[in-house]
């Protein structure tokens, strides 16, 4: 997986933007997270990555502690492959780069984020293999016959116990539909929901 270079840009609530971190606030970070309690460590690392946020929330970056949250996914990804939430890329591109995966659809709720960061791929990627639904994972139902072989859940700002109800229900929803479904920071939502 790599830093992704979809271009800085806004629509509505969302943009696209660089941002820098400098080794002395990488090195702050690193030590807040070696002092505090969570199991996670997502202390970023000196650089420039790109995010995405709605308005001051940011949904996704190519941080280092990104990349490692989807990375498991990305090396079982294999076949026909779903995303749920489509963020800035960073899944669809690290699929895209896989031989073994043949096709990715992405499912995303927001028309802004589609605007913002489809036409980046699109140039990129060979005709047709991949396609972006805009629609609600809640609500969305698959095509009859639709199969994948994985699909990825990844549709939370963060990590809360709040979310863990949503998340199971909608494992075992698209588990209907895939051999693989996995979801970002399962198992941290799943500490937290405790």
């Amino acid at each position: 997986m790599k830093k992704l270079s979809v271009p800085e840009g806004h629509d509505g609530a969302y943009r696209v933007e660089r941002f820098t971190i400098s080794k002395q606030e990488a090195d702050w970070a690193a030590l807040r997270a070696r002092i505090g309690s969570s199991e996670r460590s997502v202390a970023p690392s000196a650089g420039t990555y790109t995010r995405l946020l709605r308005e001051s929330t940011c949904l996704m970056s190519d941080t280092p502690a990104e990349l490692r949250d989807h990375a498991g996914f990305v090396r079982c990804a294999a076949g026909r492959v779903l995303l749920i939430g489509l963020g800035i890329g960073l899944t669809l591109q690290a699929c895209l780069d896989r031989a073994e995966v043949s096709s990715v659809t992405v499912l995303e709720i927001a028309p802004e984020v589609i605007r913002l960061v489809v036409p980046h791929y699109l140039a990129q990627a060979a005709p047709g293999r991949f396609t972006v639904i805009q629609g609600d994972a809640n609500t969305y139902t698959p095509p009859r016959g639709s199969r994948w072989k994985s699909v990825w859940l990844d549709i939370w700002d963060g990590i809360c116990g709040d979310n863990l109800q949503e998340i199971q229900r909608l494992r075992r929803k698209f588990r209907r539909y895939a051999d693989y479904v996995d979801s970002w920071a399962y198992s941290e939502h799943l500490r937290s929901g405790r």
